[in-house]
């Protein structure tokens, strides 16, 4: 989190997208940081529901990350679904296993596009 917060929250946004991946216990707490400092700075905050980790698909996980952003506020885009459904999924993946292609950066950019314009992909988290 480092810079990056108090940087972003000095701009003082009005829309905030979180990509984040959560792996521990740390970062849920930055999530929560995070999501209650932008909202109290009068933005609004949204997270993707999935970014398409491979090592973030325990329920569990899932869960307690989607517990953490209902109590700060957070909107979660549903794009699981939509990413489980794409038919380019199997390349969504560049060879090195961690970053990803421009199919997976082209259907997350028109779900960003929905968020922004307030279609109705998002909804607080469950």
């Amino acid at each position: 989190m480092k810079n990056f917060y108090q940087d972003t929250l000095a701009w003082k946004p009005d829309t905030v997208l979180l990509v984040l991946i959560n792996r521990t216990d740390k970062d849920l707490e930055d999530l929560r940081t995070m999501g209650q400092g932008f909202r109290a700075s009068g933005a609004r905050v949204v997270m993707f529901d999935d970014v398409h980790d491979p090592d973030s698909g325990d329920p569990q996980v899932r869960q307690k990350e989607s517990a953490v952003a209902r109590e700060a506020g957070i909107e979660v885009a549903i794009v699981s679904p939509i990413l489980a459904a794409s038919l380019d999924r199997s390349r969504f993946s560049c060879l090195d296993h961690i970053h990803m292609t421009e199919p997976y950066h082209r259907l997350m950019a028109k779900e960003w596009l929905r968020v922004i314009l307030k279609e109705p992909l998002t909804a607080l988290a469950k």
